[in-house]
């Protein structure tokens, strides 16, 4: 996404912003519950943050990679090499929540991008360690760090 893309996004939000606006009364219904309230904002700054977050995801790591499922699995695999470990197909399964088939689809997808390097196990032949290469770390470091920061690519985060 260029910049000028996510300018125009920025202006169509704000557009529906002063469109929701007409009906904010609908939202303070005993239900919800006030938006102006203590939680209603930290519900509010937690949704905008998500939001925030699949926005940075797909600037760095493009649309098709940016989905949910490849990116916990790919921060299980962060994760993993930080603790200077490796996993197996199965161990990434356990530690997302993922089924089988679709870690193997999003491994075949990530190892075709050469984000992550796989290796036979030598004592049980039924098994390949799976690894994040340098590049995808580099990836995977720039969306945490620029999600901390609070930061959209093209804005200036403030430290």
């Amino acid at each position: 996404m260029t910049l000028n893309r996510l300018a125009e996004a920025r202006e169509a939000l704000a557009i529906l912003n002063q469109y929701f606006d007409d009906f904010s009364e609908d939202c303070r219904s005993p239900v919800r519950g006030s938006p102006d309230s203590a939680g209603g904002r930290q519900f509010r700054k937690l949704a905008n943050d998500y939001l925030r977050s699949c926005m940075l995801r797909k600037e760095i790591l493009g649309a098709e990679l940016s989905s949910e499922y490849c990116w916990a699995i790919l921060v299980a695999l962060y994760l993993s090499r930080c603790d200077c470990s490796r996993m197996c197909v199965t161990d990434i399964v356990y530690s997302t929540g993922i089924p089988t088939a679709t870690v193997i689809r999003w491994l075949a997808l990530l190892g075709s991008r050469r984000l992550v390097l796989r290796s036979p196990d030598r004592n049980d032949a039924r098994r390949t360690w799976i690894v994040l290469n340098d590049s995808a770390v580099t990836l995977i470091e720039k969306c945490l760090a620029m999600q901390a920061a609070g930061s959209l690519p093209g804005k200036v985060a403030h430290s």
